[in-house]
């Protein structure tokens, strides 16, 4: 078995799992939420840190924030390059829940920037690491379930996004020890 038919396989399984009533707009929901409210939130975050003269929390947000625009940047870059179809463009009989992306597959932008933030989250504070890896598996599995990805576009965007966190994570420390030094 290929890679690409253990990916159609694992998609066929998770987008054929069964479909309830009040789980499905759940699933639409959750995908489409963390793509519209994190420039919101993070702008929310920012101002906290700088009313409230926290340093750790604007940087942190700041950088976060930066990070998230490298990850979008690079997927919508990706995405054009690569090409890779949708599921729904080359499989018949997908449950499609939800509209239809105009953008390509691969790297999943939902799954790269949950965790990207989850574990930027997690780096930050090192605490419950198993609560913020769970979330990004719901979230990816949940893209799948959808119809819109298949698993090797999570894979794809869940390597981006954790690369990314662990990059933008050092950026933080290195700009929090300049700031250190600065105020001695």
């Amino acid at each position: 078995m290929t890679g690409n038919d253990m990916n159609i396989s694992l998609f066929s399984w998770i987008n054929g799992l069964p479909h309830f009533p009040w789980l499905d707009p759940i699933a639409v929901f959750v995908g489409n939420i963390q793509q519209k409210e994190a420039g919101g939130l993070l702008g929310a975050v920012f101002l906290y840190g700088v009313l409230f003269k926290k340093r750790n929390v604007w940087l942190g947000s700041l950088v976060l924030a930066s990070a998230f625009w490298f990850v979008n940047e690079t997927v919508d870059t990706l995405k054009p390059l690569l090409d890779q179809p949708r599921p729904y463009d080359i499989l018949q009989n997908v449950i499609l829940l939800g509209g239809k992306p105009s953008s390509r597959a691969f790297p999943a932008s939902a799954a790269a920037l949950a965790s990207l933030l989850f574990f930027y989250i997690y780096f930050m504070t090192r605490k419950h690491l198993l609560l913020w890896a769970a979330l990004v598996f719901i979230l990816g599995v949940g893209r799948v379930y959808q119809g819109l990805h298949f698993p090797g576009d999570i894979l794809g965007g869940w390597a981006l996004g954790i690369s990314t966190a662990w990059v933008a994570y050092g950026v933080y420390r290195f700009i929090q020890k300049r700031l250190i030094s600065w105020n001695r």
